[in-house]
């Protein structure tokens, strides 16, 4: 049995500047524009909402912990300046993560709070710079050109073992460097007035830091090294202001009204007065102190500042040599200067920059060369030579909010699985699931994955590169990639199947249902004209000729279809359900006349016997009103299926689809994206939204 489904988690913009900390004392708040959440929604259920008369006769079996894949959304990142290899990244959907070799592993570090959608999770870290066991960290929710602060601060004096929530609700936002150890947090957030406070008690009180300051979004702070009492403060649209008593009282500094909004600052760590500011026109310079400035760079290396590539969101200077200074910009990536700003190149190799994307970046102050940078969908890369090369640095990187859109499982390797995981890519494990194995398949974005069940070696996976539809062929089990002559550039091909030298893909944007006769090297429009969603097709598992679509809402095509003729045509089934949403269709492995389609509502599954002339609800067992996510078909015994549910969980029946119960007898697994069965029947995959890959032995 074959069985591809779209992603039911499309794309969403992820929010931009969350911190950046250099050595010279510089932390960054919150958000810019396009502020949204990652891929996957909420991470973790922590126990089942199914009745519990019903749990009580679920199958005792438990499902495996998730090793991954390894990665996902990194929303802050810290490194201690007292013990440089001691890391924090704040996350979504994981809480904080620390690593104290230099993040070659990461360990969890607590505060996994599993925050509800509308929070962003963990916004911001600051490190205490004599400690680096006392951290403090924000969790905020988001509007459209910054952060709301609607959460405690919270704070750790052990290294994440345990955290306390601090009396207030805001975001910490920097540590002086100078002694006592005094904390920054602003409060309010821009749809309130909002405030800079500051305690000197390691956060049991606080203290207005805010006279003379507007009222609007704070977006970092920056001390000046040699006398820390003097504070500057990036106010997005109202400029700069600075400080010279400790945040007592500020007054605005003079810049040109051309800088129409500043988004960071920073100081150089070895002349005070060299101050630099990202802004929306790029970044500007002052020698004196605040006094004068100038325009060092409108647009980094070129790019368009009025496409957005000129805003800067992040700034660092290397403590050891002052003219090289990092930049971190909307949508091109990093950039770096080695002359004090005045020029600036590209340093993007191995980061894979796009809109609206921004890194959080930061350094080891005492060895500069060692970089990171904290990327908002895909989880911590690391560069050893300036940022001249990056590489992932994920590794223990567990439980982030991202979403496994599709499982595919070798016919003859049953431990051999692959795994597509959005913008962190395609995976594969060799060893049912223990290790993962990131493979270049060419594509920024992985939506769908497919093997040819004749011939397994051969992969083809559909998802975004540079924003447009791409896909991807392999002929050696994803060891190497080749193009195909996909030519669409509508975005997202999230559904791809594959049986011999047939294969298809469909687009959830609506931009139609593609067909290949030759394995994927070439395609070309098929199926109902106009404008056409597909979110789940399935080709029949022994027929290659025969095929079904699900053309859900939103279309005049809307409807499922089927092809016996290998794609060159389609037939409207008009008795087959008509829901909104439709993820998984099912086709018998051993009678092509035999299809299951999953569905929303109070009858979630729907079965045919006739190869779709008619059919019967088929879905008694399964919480009602639920919406069922994945389905497969047992290939050794067909009457056995499972279905996932956002009830949630995963369901099994023994008899073609009449009854169905829980699989699992413990808390369920989280948000059930995908489901592939290995051949023999004995281990269940399920790719999940926020949990990874975890894996069941049903009949064990």
């Amino acid at each position: 049995m074959r069985l591809y489904r779209a992603s039911r988690v499309r794309r969403s913009a992820i929010s931009l500047l969350v911190l950046a900390a250099c050595s010279a004392g510089v932390v960054h708040l919150g958000f810019g524009p396009a502020g949204g959440v990652a891929r996957g929604g909420l991470a973790v259920t922590t126990g089942s909402t199914v009745d519990a008369a019903v749990a009580a006769q679920a199958i005792a079996v438990r499902w495996s912990p998730s090793h991954g894949p390894e990665g996902g959304p990194a929303l802050s990142l810290a490194v201690a300046p007292s013990a440089p290899e001691t890391v924090y990244v704040g996350t979504k959907g994981g809480g904080v993560f620390r690593s104290t070799n230099g993040g070659r592993s990461w360990r969890t570090g607590g505060l996994d709070l599993r925050f509800p959608a509308t929070l962003q999770g963990i916004t911001s870290l600051a490190v205490d710079p004599r400690s680096p066991n006392t951290v403090y960290a924000g969790v905020n929710s988001r509007w459209d050109d910054g952060m709301t602060y609607s959460r405690p601060v919270y704070k750790t004096t052990n290294g994440g073992r345990t955290w306390r929530a601090l009396g207030l609700k805001g975001n910490p936002v920097a540590i002086s460097p100078a002694g006592p150890a005094t904390v920054y947090a602003a409060t309010g957030g821009a749809r309130r007035e909002s405030r800079l406070v500051k305690s000197t008690d390691g956060g049991r009180s606080w203290q207005p830091a805010d006279r003379g300051l507007p009222s609007t979004y704070l977006w970092a702070l920056a001390f000046d090294p040699i006398a820390p009492t003097t504070v500057y403060a990036a106010m997005g649209p109202r400029g700069i202001l600075e400080s010279r008593d400790g945040a007592t009282s500020w007054r605005r500094v003079s810049i040109s009204s051309a800088y129409k909004r500043v988004t960071t600052v920073t100081v150089d760590p070895r002349h005070a007065r060299t101050v630099y500011a990202g802004t929306d026109a790029g970044v500007i310079e002052s020698v004196d102190g605040g006094r004068s400035w100038r325009l060092l760079n409108a647009a980094m290396a070129g790019h368009d500042r009025d496409r957005g590539y000129g805003v800067v969101w992040a700034l660092l200077v290397d403590p050891r040599d002052p003219r090289t200074v990092y930049a971190s910009t909307r949508c091109a990536g990093v950039f770096k200067s080695t002359d004090g700003g005045r020029g600036w190149r590209s340093a993007n190799v191995g980061l894979q920059p796009r809109c609206p994307w921004t890194y959080t970046l930061a350094l080891d102050p005492r060895t500069p060369q060692t970089v990171y940078a904290a990327d908002p969908e895909r989880g911590v890369f690391k560069s050893l030579d300036g940022g001249a090369h990056w590489r992932v640095a994920n590794t223990g990187l567990l439980g982030l909010s991202y979403t496994v859109s599709s499982l595919a499982v070798d016919p003859h390797r049953a431990r051999t699985v692959y795994a597509s995981a959005g913008p962190l890519g395609l995976f594969k494990s060799s060893d049912g699931g223990g290790r993962w194995q990131l493979l270049p398949s060419g594509l920024d974005e992985v939506d769908g994955v497919a093997l040819d069940p004749g011939e397994p070696m051969n992969l083809l996976v559909g998802g975004l590169t540079d924003v447009f539809a791409r896909i991807g062929r392999s002929t050696d089990g994803g060891r190497s990639w080749a193009g195909t002559g996909f030519g669409s550039r509508f975005q997202g091909p999230a559904v791809v199947a594959l049986s011999g030298r047939t294969a298809y893909a469909g687009s959830g944007y609506g931009f139609g249902l593609f067909g290949s006769t030759d394995g994927g090297r070439s395609w070309r429009r098929v199926g109902p004209p106009g404008v056409v969603y597909v979110q789940a097709l399935a080709i029949a598992p022994g027929n290659s000729a025969v095929a079904y679509v699900d053309i859900p809402c939103c279309a005049a095509a809307q409807g499922l279809y089927k092809t016996t003729d290998g794609g060159r045509s389609w037939q409207r089934l008009p008795s087959a359900p008509r829901p909104e949403h439709s993820d998984a269709i099912a086709v018998d492995p051993r009678d092509p006349a035999t299809v299951y389609i999953g569905t929303e509502g109070k009858v979630s599954l729907f079965k045919s016997t006739d190869g779709g002339v008619d059919w019967q609800p088929a879905s008694s067992g399964l919480t009602a009103t639920s919406r069922v996510t994945a389905l497969v078909i047992d290939p050794a015994h067909p009457a056995t299926l499972y279905a996932a549910s956002n009830a949630p969980g995963v369901f099994r029946s023994t008899d073609s689809g009449q009854s169905w119960r829980p699989l699992d007898a413990g808390p369920t697994v989280p948000d059930v994206t995908s489901l592939a069965l290995d051949s023999t029947g004995r281990t269940l995959y399920a790719g999940t939204a926020g949990g990874g890959v975890v894996s069941i032995h049903p009949k064990a």
